[in-house]
């Protein structure tokens, strides 16, 4: 007797309102953040406008020389650390601060980012940080305006609305226009998702976060294309005696297994980033942790039921 496939498409309404209840959530607190503090999502200097140095300590070129990867990766988040606390005596705990391959691809620069600073104020904040941390080099001072700020954010945006069109396009000629508007839905859950998510727990919206979103969306792609190629592999198959409808739920159960391996993997790797990866990648490492689950998730429990939809609208019409 052979196995039925779990109803994926009949449990439709499910994932639908799971998922709709998340994005609804998350943006209504990035809704009450905004009327009570005037701020959407917290954005870094990269949109916003800043000041932007990059220091080279001799402590950083002692730590690099540290052989264990244990105790090196140790040091460098304490020295971290201490950048912080530094920073937050001028009131710049938001400031972003990240090591940067020196141009000897040996030892480690610091960058920090901060809001903008006048000049007495970044000299006094370079005088302590060479107090505390030791002996240091000026190697850069940029001054990040707020229209090269909003440029840049114009320019993310109509990347990915780029990438998603071009995604359209593609997918419509490979399967067939109803594939390419499931998945363009499938990506825009992942991307809400994701985005409310990052906007509710306040994760900084930088140039990684736009290149961590892009990276997503190439994931949950790949994962519906490979679910579209075997219901389109299926459908001359067993057109004679299944309905569409069960097609497709037959198509997402015979490719679960490989689907659930693959993203679980991805994570797995995600996970090591976030846990090993040091603090200059964890906000990185955390979103695309979220948002490859949300891809999954959508390419089966998304994609597949919308695209039910539209062939029954489709039919109907």
């Amino acid at each position: 007797m052979e196995k039925k496939a779990f109803d994926f498409i009949g449990k439709k309404n499910l994932w639908f309102i799971l998922s709709i209840s998340i994005i609804v959530i998350a943006f209504s607190v990035i809704g009450f953040r905004y009327i009570a503090y005037k701020q959407f999502f917290t954005l870094g200097i990269d949109f916003t406008g800043g000041s932007s140095i990059v220091l080279r300590f001799d402590a950083l070129d002692k730590i690099s020389q540290i052989t264990n990867p244990d105790k090196k990766n140790q040091e460098k988040d304490k020295f971290l650390n201490n950048v912080r606390s530094i920073l937050g005596e001028f009131q710049l705990e938001q400031s972003s601060v990240q090591y940067s391959e020196g141009k000897d691809m040996r030892s480690e620069d610091l960058m920090i980012k901060t809001k903008p600073l006048d000049n007495e104020v970044r000299q006094g904040l370079l005088n302590t940080l060479e107090t505390k941390l030791g002996r240091m080099e000026l190697l850069e001072s940029d001054i990040i305006g707020p229209s090269i700020g909003a440029e840049l954010a114009s320019t993310s945006v109509k990347i990915i609305f780029i990438a998603v069109v071009l995604l359209l396009i593609y997918i419509t000629f490979r399967f067939d226009f109803p594939y390419a508007i499931a998945a363009i839905v499938a990506l825009l859950h992942d991307t809400l998702l994701t985005i409310g998510l990052a906007g509710m727990f306040k994760f900084e919206i930088d140039t990684a976060f736009v290149a961590a979103i892009l990276t997503i969306l190439g994931y949950s792609i790949h994962d519906t294309i490979v679910i579209f190629d075997r219901i389109r592999e299926n459908v001359p198959l067993l057109k004679s005696k299944e309905t569409f409808f069960n097609i497709v739920n037959i198509s997402i159960s015979q490719t679960l297994a490989r689907s659930i391996n693959t993203v679980l993997t991805v994570e797995l790797t995600l996970l090591s980033l976030l846990v090993f990866g040091g603090e200059t990648i964890k906000t990185f490492s955390l979103v695309l942790l979220l948002g490859v689950f949300f891809g999954a998730y959508s390419s089966i429990f998304i994609a597949g039921p919308i695209l039910v939809m539209i062939k029954k609208w489709q039919e109907v019409e």
